[in-house]
């Protein structure tokens, strides 16, 4: 194993963080805190009548205080404020790596600069520039802050393998979650931001708020969602916009957008450039359908009434007005029942005994013909659907048991070695026009009547598939399996094409370990090698409790990382 520290260069903080309201005066322990002071020139002297520049002025010594957000308690912040207009720039040393930051602040007489990208419980040394704009003499300031340490139950991250030269660059932001197991540490949902090294650089973590999605806006800003209620939170931990999805009950979220819909599941991302609608998500509602089958495999054993829970594409502006939504069961046979079509995942908020037919876990719109493409889990599909007419377009699946109706729809499959994908997840588009997913793989190869294979030989992988929408045929672009180390990950999954290094960005979500609990292995791979350069492990010692995560992304917009 081979680990590398290559330096990261911060880039400017952004605008769009707003500086003045992040923090406020905070008392800070004189343990954590110790300022050495060293002056980088002075004034003085004349000479010969020319006048030298008055030195600098410094009116309040710097001090580097911990955020009072206790959301995001690896933010600090710095404060300084001089008699002239200065500006500031800083670098931060802390053991095996150095950067620098400019604050973007320009020359001002006091400065509020956040400090992002500190490592919990390590001493960080601070050197502070002040530059002054009458030429005078910089003078430099260092300050020594030891950032927290993370909390009790935090998720037990592990790094196998971390080389930092190989990997894409960003930082990889994932949402953890962790069972109680009567510890009495309540919430275990942490968002969570790692360096190309596995080491955390930043956490999000609110007692009374679950989020189990987190995804990064185009504004260096991150979506956070309980399934119900999402936030749009800052780096700084701040809460900048909350919308709930109350259509069916309502929630108790105080200055949240009311949105006319039952839930925000699976995905939550930014439509840029939309002259109708800024926000793309998936929603759900149940249905009551008569004489519906009650078993996978002889569908003709059936009841007078089933409730049957569709995914909704939806489309929302900001200030919550839904402009479009496309219902999955207007759109496919909701009889169509496959294995898992009928377990009852959405039991506890609709209050009824469902049928978790569809299960959707991602869309994303094709900017090459405006058309969604969506994956359903639970009927081993991914479909592409108009956005414009709402109108099917194709199915990339297994032929068996589609109706007539959706006969033409059917992608022909292309290629001796081809092979379906089963109960995928996350997947996307790529540049390239090929469709990327994570094929978890259950009952491989199975669809009702036919009986899967034994359990121990399912195993997941990465598939991109090629379809041509006019001949209407699908092949293989290419596949990814670990031969060395097959996986298998039953529920959750993710993939991310990493563009600059042509890596694969791998999170398996909810691995059953050898405790008979619940571990998430996430690695980022070179498809071509199959060496892994970045391999993280969250498992429980012993097993005492599961630990799952939904999704892995790389996260580049990040105001101290250079992408």
């Amino acid at each position: 194993m081979r680990i590398t520290a290559s330096p990261l260069v911060l880039a400017p903080v952004r605008d769009e963080i707003p500086m003045s309201r992040a923090f406020s005066p905070v008392t800070t322990s004189l343990g954590a805190i110790c300022l050495l002071v060293s002056c980088g020139g002075g004034g003085g002297g004349g000479g010969s009548g020319t006048a030298t520049p008055q030195a600098l002025n410094i009116v309040e010594e710097p001090i580097v205080t911990t955020s009072d957000n206790p959301t995001a308690p690896l933010v600090a912040n710095l404060s300084v404020k001089t008699e002239e207009p200065s500006r500031v720039t800083l670098s931060v040393e802390e053991p095996g790596q150095t950067w620098t930051l400019d604050s973007g602040s320009g020359f001002s007489l006091e400065h509020q600069v956040p400090l992002l990208g500190l490592k919990p419980g390590k001493r960080h040394r601070i050197n502070i520039t002040l530059e002054g704009n009458n030429g005078a003499p910089d003078v430099t300031r260092t300050v020594l802050y030891d950032a927290p340490g993370l909390p009790d139950g935090f998720p037990p991250i592990q790094v196998l393998t971390a080389d930092a030269d190989q990997s894409e660059p960003g930082l990889v932001l994932l949402s953890a979650q962790g069972t109680d197991t009567g510890s009495g540490l309540g919430n275990r949902d942490y968002v969570v931001m790692l360096d190309k090294l596995g080491e955390v650089v930043w956490y999000y973590h609110d007692p009374n708020f679950f989020p189990s999605l987190a995804f990064p806006s185009e504004n260096t800003t991150l979506f956070l969602s309980d399934g119900i209620v999402t936030r749009e939170v800052d780096l700084l931990g701040n809460v900048l916009t909350s919308w709930a999805a109350d259509r069916h009950f309502p929630v108790s979220a105080p200055g949240a957008v009311r949105v006319d819909l039952d839930s925000f599941h699976h995905e939550f991302r930014e439509l840029r450039d939309d002259p109708d609608a800024d926000l793309l998500t998936l929603s759900s509602e149940v249905r009551a359908y008569p004489d519906y089958p009650i078993d996978e495999v002889d569908t003709n054993l059936t009841r007078d009434r089933g409730f049957v829970v569709g995914d909704i594409i939806a489309e929302i502006t900001r200030d919550g007005r839904v402009v479009r939504q496309r219902s999955i069961l207007d759109i496919l046979d909701p009889y169509r029942v496959i294995y898992e079509s009928l377990v009852g995942f959405w039991n506890g908020v609709y209050s009824l005994t469902t049928h978790d037919w569809s299960h959707g876990n991602s869309v994303m719109i094709d900017p090459s013909d405006n058309a969604y493409v969506m994956s359903l889990r639970n009927q081993s599909a991914v479909i592409k659907v108009d956005r414009e007419t709402g109108e099917l377009v194709w199915i990339l699946g297994d032929h068996r048991r589609w109706g007539p109706q959706h006969q033409p729809y059917l992608l022909t499959p292309m290629g001796a070695d081809f092979e379906w994908q089963f109960y995928q997840h996350a997947t996307s588009v790529l540049a390239d026009g090929s469709i990327v997913m994570f094929d978890n793989g259950n009952y491989r190869g199975a669809i009702p009547p036919m009986a899967p294979p034994p359990e121990e030989e399912w195993t997941s992988r990465i598939v991109a598939y090629k379809v041509d929408r006019q001949a209407m045929t699908v092949e293989e672009a290419w596949d990814f399996e670990d031969t060395t180390d097959p996986f298998f990950c039953a529920t959750l999954g993710d993939v991310e094409y990493q563009p600059a290094t042509g890596n694969l960005m791998i999170c398996n979500g909810a691995m059953l370990n050898a405790f008979g609990t619940r571990s998430a292995c996430l690695f980022e791979v070179d498809p071509a090698t199959g060496d892994k350069v970045l391999e993280v492990l969250i498992e429980a010692p012993q097993g005492e409790d599961s630990w799952t995560v939904y999704r892995a992304r790389t996260f580049s917009l990040v105001p101290w990382v250079t992408p």
